[in-house]
């Protein structure tokens, strides 16, 4: 290294080279003149130490070539400007330059070496190596003023560059409308000057290689609106006492933003402009002067571009006990590709990081993944604050520590995950969709939660989802298409109400469950039930609400194992199945409410449900077996409530052969919320198989006489047995055996089956056999329509002075002597 000491006089052209001096160590005093003193490194690693003040009389400036060093030690006094050519230029003293103005060419390098200059610059291109053409190596902090940045090269727009591995703030504003690249580890402070904040109204972009660049007081300090930031593998820090303006942001290499403030104390929400990012991380993180919690550090975007599959990582700054970093995303679009979204806390802090999705994506096509994803210390809540945040077809992993909150009824395409799902409103989450190009099955094992709100949960789409946590969520389940399968007996919630559509099917998978399932059609998905259990454990209802069937389709239980719930089960329209080999009650004890309804009961052997039986209009009772076969057995329903409606009491259609039976406890006619009117009992049989209806004791309530219909409307004979004495017909009774269709053969079994009072009237074609003795009237002019056999001695009125008795054999009608034995009416 050559020293050049002593005072040096800048005449006109002077030059020194390095090489000039390679024998000397000394150079004497020089005193007037009025040049530019031009210093040539020539060699890279040629570098020179000037230790005497430069000074000019005039407009003698200094000028650097060559590609080594030069230092300047010294403060110095001349007036000119300083032009750096070619290699490095290094600060000594912060008096260095004098008080002129710089200007750095392409290939030349000003290194401020941890001096506070003053001066302004002027830069282009990117130094030595791309290192930077303004440089801070120094573990001091470096200062500079105004920075312009000029053409440079030309070379991909670029103006200049700025790094090293030390700080640099620059107290000036930033100028100039070619690119300003910032490289290197250290940090570049731009917008602040005392506590002046410096507006810049440049218009080119700043790219942020390495280290940060940070915006200090100023809200434009590196440009106008329109001034893009391009983050490629540094971090930018929002350091303003308000919002930056809404700079448009691309992500080319993964980066980072802090939201921080100017002075310590609660953070702000920095507002930037459109997003752009591919597959890199974009980490956010609240700065270190966001020390208190009151208001939340946070960066807000416009619509977000995914050019590939991108993963945000928020986390809460570690400063601010409670303070919550929040990134707001605006509508993403994956211009029709399908994207993975990735969101993650790798933070330190206690407290989870929020994003919010608060406008409808523009555009996120069938195969989109959405991972949310276990936290390191704490997690992320991603809030879907708007419908079709996600689109409808995202598949969602929740995962961990993280939760997925929904502030507007949301459609995905799938949920999985261990983490949380919790609502800001009462709100539908609808998980599934029919225009899922495959369909997805999936298992969630965390946890479906009310939030601050309450969450209601719909099953869509053609695959399985499977909850196997402890879900406490209050809304409605509603089962719309495919299985929803439960692997918990709390995974319906706490006190939700499940509704199973057609198509659908709820499996309960061995769990007991005391929802109340309040409305069901249907035969299930694919047609495997609309209620079913998969698992070779018992799976049990419990539970008291109302179970309605609605919908013209048949709703099947093919459950192995009765449930305990007492509930009604309500059977609105289309057809309730009870279907097993033996007979159980899948839907509890309760009664079944006859409402238009079919219950139908498809057991291959007899026996009783002991349910009560409400007939509140028309509706219809199979007795059927549950695979095709034989009869000869009877079921048997408990205690019938009835107004003025028509039971219709059917043979079902997998009965080949023989009698199939149903028993119906006591009949009661007449009560609130019945159809007004009398009763209808329609017993019908098939080609095949025998119906034989049993009645308990009928019983008007003793309130008013009511008119009691036999019939068959189909085309095969069927049977009726009155086998328990009537409790209460009063007096004016009427009992029609009415000609409908096939024959039907009453069997009054046990003595007053029909009361004292009853009128009995015999239509064509049908039967009243009587099995014990019977006190009533036959109606006049009627028994020669049907038949009316006499099995015991009977006293009949409506006909004056006849006794009528018993004949095993014959029936004669005969008028006069009550001792002739062999009386009948045809």
């Amino acid at each position: 290294m050559c020293l050049l000491a002593g005072a040096c006089l800048i005449q006109p052209a002077c030059f020194f080279r390095t090489d000039d001096f390679e024998d000397r160590d000394h150079l004497g005093d020089t005193t007037g003149g009025s040049g530019d003193l031009v210093i040539g490194t020539n060699a890279e690693g040629d570098s020179l130490s000037i230790q005497v003040s430069i000074t000019s009389t005039t407009t003698g400036g200094l000028t650097k070539n060559g590609a080594g060093t030069l230092t300047l030690t010294v403060a110095n006094a001349y007036t000119g400007a300083t032009s750096i050519n070619a290699g490095t230029l290094v600060i000594g003293n912060t008096s260095a330059l004098s008080t002129s103005a710089a200007t750095v060419q392409v290939g030349g390098v000003l290194d401020l070496n941890g001096r506070i200059i003053i001066n302004t610059a002027v830069l282009n291109g990117t130094g030595i190596s791309s290192g930077g053409a303004v440089v801070n190596n120094s573990a001091s902090a470096a200062g500079i003023g105004a920075l312009t940045i000029g053409l440079g090269n030309g070379t991909g727009g670029i103006g200049a560059s700025i790094g090293g591995s030390g700080n640099i703030t620059s107290t000036g504003v930033l100028s100039g409308n070619s690119i300003l690249v910032k490289t290197g580890s250290g940090t570049l402070t731009l917008g602040d000057n005392g506590g002046a904040a410096l507006a810049s109204t440049r218009t080119a972009a700043t790219r942020i290689d390495e280290g940060t660049l940070r915006i200090s007081n100023s809200t434009s300090a590196i440009g106008a609106v329109t001034a893009a930031i391009i983050l490629n593998g540094g971090t930018l820090s929002l350091g303003s006492s308000a919002s930056v303006l809404a700079y448009p942001v691309s992500v080319t290499a993964s980066s980072s933003i802090i939201s921080d403030v100017y002075a310590a104390g609660a953070g702000l929400t920095h507002t930037l402009g459109v997003l752009a990012i591919g597959t890199q991380t974009l980490t956010i993180q609240g700065g270190s002067n966001v020390t208190t919690a009151s208001t939340n550090a946070g960066v807000t975007f416009g619509a977000t571009t995914l050019l590939g599959s991108p993963t945000f990582d928020v986390q809460s700054p570690a400063t601010a006990t409670g303070g919550t970093t929040t990134l707001t995303l605006g509508a993403l679009s994956d211009q029709g590709v399908a994207k993975t979204i990735t969101f993650a806390n790798t933070g330190t802090s206690a407290t989870n990081s929020v994003v919010i999705l608060g406008t409808a994506m523009a555009s996120l096509v069938d195969g989109t993944v959405v991972n949310i994803n276990n936290g390191t210390s704490a997690g992320v809540t991603v809030n879907l604050n708007i419908a079709a945040a996600l689109g409808t077809l995202a598949q969602v992993t929740v995962n961990g520590n993280s939760i997925l909150n929904i502030g507007a009824a949301q459609t995905i395409g799938s949920l999985t995950g261990s983490g949380t799902v919790t609502a800001s409103g009462v709100f539908v989450l609808t998980v599934g969709n029919a225009n899922s190009s495959t369909p997805l099955s999936t298992e969630f094992t965390g946890t479906l939660s009310n939030g601050t709100g309450t969450l209601a949960l719909t099953k869509n789409g053609l695959g399985t989802l499977t909850l196997s946590g402890a879900n406490t969520y209050s809304g409605v389940t509603d089962v719309t298409l495919g299985i929803l399968k439960l692997n918990n007996a709390a995974a319906l919630g706490a006190t939700s109400g499940v509704i199973i559509r057609v198509g659908a099917t709820v499996d309960l998978n061995g769990q007991t469950t005391d929802r109340n399932f309040t409305s069901v059609s249907g035969t299930g998905h694919t047609g495997l039930g609309a209620i079913i259990n998969s698992s070779s454990t018992m799976a049990t209802i419990t539970g008291n609400a109302v179970l309605t069937k609605v919908g013209t389709g048949t709703l099947m239980f093919t459950s192995t194992a009765s449930s305990t719930r007492s509930g009604t089960n309500q059977i609105d329209e289309g057809t309730l199945r009870l279907q097993a080999a033996t007979v159980i009650t899948p839907v509890g004890a309760g009664a079944y409410a006859l409402n238009g309804g079919t219950l139908s009961l498809g057991f291959n052997a007899g026996g009783s449900l002991s349910n009560a039986v409400n007939v509140l209009s028309d509706s219809t009772i199979i007795a059927d077996r549950a695979t095709s076969g034989a009869g000869g057995f009877t079921f048997t329903l408990g205690a019938v409530i009835t107004g003025g409606s028509t039971l219709t009491v059917k043979a079902g259609a997998n009965v080949s052969s023989g009698t199939i039976g149903l028993t119906l406890g006591t009949i009661t006619i007449g009560g609130p919320s019945l159809a007004p009117g009398d009763p209808v009992f329609d017993v019908q049989s098939t080609a095949d198989a025998l119906m034989t209806l049993t009645l308990g004791a009928l019983t008007d309530q003793a309130i008013a006489p009511r008119t009691i219909t036999f019939q068959n409307s189909g085309t095969a004979a069927s049977n009726v047995i009155l086998a328990t004495a009537a409790t209460s017909l009063v007096d004016g009774t009427m009992v029609n055996l009415a000609s409908t269709g096939g024959a039907v053969t009453v069997n009054a079994n046990i003595t007053n089956a029909l009361g004292t009072f009853a009128q009995v009237t015999v239509g064509s074609g049908n039967t009243f056999a009587l099995g014990a003795s019977q006190n009533g009237e036959i109606g006049a002019g009627q028994p020669d329509l049907g038949r009316l056999r006499l099995q015991h001695l009977q006293r009949l009125g409506g006909y004056p002075h006849q006794q009528w008795h018993a004949h095993p054999c014959q029936n004669r009608r005969r008028s006069g002597h009550p001792d002739q034995p062999d009386a009948w009416l045809p």
